[in-house]
């Protein structure tokens, strides 16, 4: 089923330094847009378009994502931190996660495959649905990632996820919660 949007950004749209609340982004194509230090705060995104977007140093607060296309978006490069949201089947895969931190989020049933969490923080989140080709990192150095909190993976809850060839490097797994019978490699 085609999606029609009812408005589509020009092309790669700078936003730069705002606050955004209690906006409603359903069956918006943001059109690659380029954010810089955008704070949304209760915004709703339902079957929008965020594919190829860059969100530098933007934080995310109260925030749903439903049928989100975020395929080869570039999230939490400068940082950035998501705070209580809700992904549900969103499509993430191919993209590019550099140091975001997601406390209190859920992710279901999104689109979690080829995907490198790179220096990505996660604390109190919750994963239902597949995750295939995932890699999380404890710790992870580049020159992207300067000043990345050391991912703790604390109280992560895994209990309703499917894990195919997820691989945790150097991350504490001791307060998460995993899947019945699941096997962790730890490298």
């Amino acid at each position: 089923m085609a999606i029609t949007y009812r408005e589509t950004w020009e092309l790669k749209r700078r936003i730069e330094g705002l606050t955004i609340e209690g906006e409603d982004f359903t069956l918006i194509d943001l059109n690659a847009p380029i954010c810089t230090a955008v704070h949304f705060i209760n915004c709703i995104f339902d079957r929008t378009h965020f594919g190829d977007a860059r969100l530098y140093g933007c934080d995310f607060t109260n925030c749903q994502f439903k049928r989100v296309d975020l395929t080869q978006a570039t999230i939490g490069a400068h940082g950035g931190v998501f705070t209580s949201c809700i992904f549900d089947t969103c499509n993430f895969r191919k993209g590019y996660f550099y140091r975001p931190e997601f406390v209190e989020c859920r992710f279901q049933q999104c689109k979690l495959n080829q995907i490198d969490f790179k220096a990505s923080s996660f604390a109190h989140c919750q994963f239902i649905g597949k995750l295939k080709d995932v890699t999380f990192h404890g710790k992870y150095d580049s020159d992207l990632t300067v000043g990345a909190k050391p991912n703790r993976m604390h109280n992560v809850d895994f209990s309703e996820a499917i894990l195919q060839e997820v691989d945790f490097r150097d991350c504490q797994l001791d307060t998460c919660t995993l899947p019945d019978n699941t096997k962790l490699y730890d490298t």
